[in-house]
């Protein structure tokens, strides 16, 4: 019992003291001139709730972002590819119409959804979806790749982004041409508001979309 006591304990601590370095990182992220993956999440949370389906193709944390309902967050398996997340959501949303569907999507995987076409069928089908991209104008995983295997090649010259650069499309304005709400924002105290003007317009039944832009 003395052990179990013990070990009790130390978890306890270690888990306050993980939740402290969440908070402390949230409030310098707060206060940033950009945008960061933590603040992103953490502004989710004030447009999610037990019936809020998120699906995720990038980096949801929960840790910024808990989520309570079993069954309420989706994410790409090991045998998924890039674009599964947007049309994921499409089919969370007619499965589950009465919910909340927010798709958080990295720039690449909502590029490589097709998303003309899915914003098309969500405004023909009726299935108003919140999509929130995490635009860091970079396929990440193709500069990884890059920098993982011709670190010191002519590839990796500007920090690998030859190849994984995206520049910086107007993603709200693809939304905005099928009938939806769309916004961008670059400024960290911009974004609560935006993402709860487009949480309104999707209980409205109107599609929406924040194109969050964060610097990598």
């Amino acid at each position: 019992m003395r052990y179990v006591a013990e070990r009790h304990a130390a978890l306890t601590a270690r888990s306050r003291t993980l939740h402290q370095g969440w908070q402390d990182e949230v409030e310098r992220a707060g206060r940033a001139n950009t945008i960061s993956l933590p603040w992103l999440n953490h502004c989710l949370r004030g447009v999610v709730n037990r019936d809020t389906l998120v699906i995720s193709e990038y980096s949801f944390r929960q840790e910024y972002c808990p989520l309570d309902a079993p069954g309420g967050l989706f994410a790409l398996s090991t045998a998924g590819g890039l674009g599964w997340g947007f049309p994921a959501s499409l089919g969370a949303k007619l499965a589950a119409p009465e919910k909340m569907v927010i798709s958080v999507l990295g720039d690449g995987a909502y590029m490589f959804a097709n998303p003309t076409a899915c914003h098309y069928t969500a405004q023909f089908q009726n299935l108003p979806v919140l999509t929130v991209i995490y635009n860091n104008s970079l396929y990440g995983a193709v500069r990884r790749a890059t920098l993982d295997m011709y670190g010191s090649g002519v590839a990796a010259d500007g920090n690998g982004r030859l190849l994984a650069d995206l520049g910086a499309p107007a993603f709200e304005k693809i939304v905005a041409a099928h009938n939806g709400h769309g916004e961008r924002v670059e400024r960290p105290a911009d974004l609560p508001a935006a993402l709860q003007r487009a949480a309104d317009a999707v209980r409205g039944g109107q599609q929406a979309l924040v194109n969050v832009v964060c610097p990598p």
